[in-house]
Formats: structure tokens, C-alpha cells, sequence
């Protein structure tokens, strides 16, 4: 595990600042616009944009133009391109289930591919992320508004017994609970891998595609805190209740390298 964490860690410091970031098809999402067409979302939505098969994504409120501008892609993008958000069908079944109760699991040993994430919240549309892009350790785990940035994205690795690390892309520190504690909104935090139980997290997947994010040490879960749905929101451990600032839906990416020519990207999932 320390020699992954070495090799991830290169691997970053050699990424370009700025880039692209594309991602497999999201499930559950439908189109609600094409390419050029004003569209509208409530506030804190994660809107996908479909540009010939490759999707980016970001946070947003309100109106916009769905276009490459508005999603940060270079280049002309193709005719065909849509704006997508999730199927409104697939939140009300998740939310008729949501009640804390083990009827909302649907899966509750969830098997899911080691990889590179984007992690979001259901309840504010926004992703997690590392405070201030710090690579300090200790820093802190927050949501904000989703821009593709590497500090946003995770190294998921399964570690083979049932739980999953959880690696900062940017910084390759692993999350971990503050002083190892159980208590309700403790905070959730950066640190250098040391394979311990706060460091491991199990997956359950619940109804409408969203996961529950649960600590090995002490069965709570990743929280939005207080139904927070600001940028920059802190995120903490809870006892788990069913709320949908305890749900999450997993954004597989593929980090594509860097080359002298060209600044590195992230590539569609096959």
C-alpha cells in the first residue's frame, strides 16, 4: 500500500495545473438540453455535459448556457452535445426509501472498481474535496462546488477485506477520522496512510444509485454537515439516518498522463 501511495504521489506532482476532466457515463442521469440551449436546475445541482461520448461535469444553480464555455471544455464541441442532470424518476424512489431503516440498502456490500472519483453529494450536488486544495496533513474535508479540480477527485482502492481506502489525488494522503474518534460530527481529515481502522471504509449501496460511506472503526458515516449547502461546507462522521446528506453518488474518472506536448486530462472510462 506505501509503495502505491509513493507511486500516486509522483504521479501527481507531475500533473499540469489546469485540464480537462472527462468521465464514463453517469448513471441514472437524463438530458435536459442540447448544446447552445438555455437551461435551468435548481440551486446545487451536478449537471453533466455529453460532448460525443466524453462528460464533464460541474455545480451549478440557476440558468445556463449548455455549451463547452460553461463547463470549462476546449475546443469546439460536437453538434450532438447535451446537458444532463439526474432522472427526477430515480430521486423519488431513493427518497421514498430514505428513511435510515435497512430497506433503503440495495446492495449492502457494494463490490466497486479500484479507480480514480469524483464523490458528490446528493443532498447540495456538490463534491468532496480537500479544504483550500491543501496537502497538509490534518487538513480538512469539505464540499464545494464541483469544477473538475484534482483536489475533488479520490483514489478508491479496494483493499481486499471488505474496505476501501480513500486517497486524496492530489496530496495521496488518506482520509481518516480526527483522533480516532465515534463521536457525531467529528471532523474528517488528511493523513499519511498508516492502514489504520479509520482510515478504512466500507461501501453500502442504497436505492437510486447512491452509496452510504461508512467508517471501518466506528459504523458512521460521511455527512454533510447540517444539511449544509454552501461551498466550502464542512463535511463530518455521523450515526447514519437515512438523510441525503449521507448519500453520495461515486463519478468514475480515468487520469490520463501528461506529455511535453500536451497538459494531462482525464479520459473516459471504457
Amino acid at each position: 500500500m506505501k509503495s502505491r501511495l509513493s507511486v500516486l504521489a509522483l504521479a501527481t506532482s507531475a500533473l499540469a495545473t489546469s485540464y480537462a476532466a472527462y468521465a464514463a457515463a453517469p448513471e441514472g442521469f437524463t438530458t435536459i438540453c442540447t448544446l447552445d440551449e438555455s437551461c435551468a436546475v435548481e440551486s446545487s445541482t451536478l449537471v453533466a455535459f455529453n460532448n460525443n461520448g466524453k462528460f464533464s461535469y460541474r455545480t451549478l444553480s440557476g440558468n445556463f448556457i449548455c455549451n463547452g464555455k460553461t463547463f470549462g471544455v476546449a475546443g469546439k464541441p460536437a453538434a450532438n452535445s447535451t446537458c444532463m442532470t439526474l432522472d427526477p424518476a430515480i430521486n423519488s424512489v431513493a427518497s421514498s426509501s430514505s428513511s435510515g431503516t435497512v430497506q433503503d440498502v440495495a446492495e449492502a456490500d457494494a463490490k466497486v472498481p479500484s479507480g480514480v472519483y469524483a464523490i458528490v453529494s446528493r443532498s447540495s450536488g456538490k463534491a468532496l474535496a480537500i479544504a483550500d486544495g491543501s496537502t497538509g496533513d490534518g487538513a480538512l474535508l469539505v464540499q464545494q462546488d464541483f469544477i473538475e479540480d484534482p483536489h475533488q477527485l479520490w483514489q478508491l482502492e479496494d483493499l481486499g477485506n471488505g474496505y476501501y481506502s480513500l486517497t486524496a489525488y492530489h496530496s495521496a494522503k488518506a482520509l481518516e477520522i480526527q483522533d480516532f474518534s465515534n463521536r457525531d460530527g467529528i471532523k474528517v481529515l488528511q493523513q499519511p496512510w498508516i492502514n489504520g481502522w479509520d482510515q478504512h471504509w466500507s461501501l453500502q449501496k442504497l436505492n437510486g444509485g447512491f452509496y452510504r460511506i461508512s467508517a471501518r472503526h466506528s459504523s458512521q458515516v460521511l455527512d454533510v454537515y447540517e444539511l449544509n449547502k454552501k461551498h466550502g461546507g464542512p463535511v463530518s462522521l455521523w450515526t447514519y439516518w437515512g438523510g441525503e446528506n449521507q448519500q453520495w453518488r461515486l463519478l468514475p474518472i480515468e487520469v490520463a498522463q501528461a506529455t511535453t506536448a500536451e497538459p494531462a486530462q482525464l479520459s473516459p472510462t471504457p
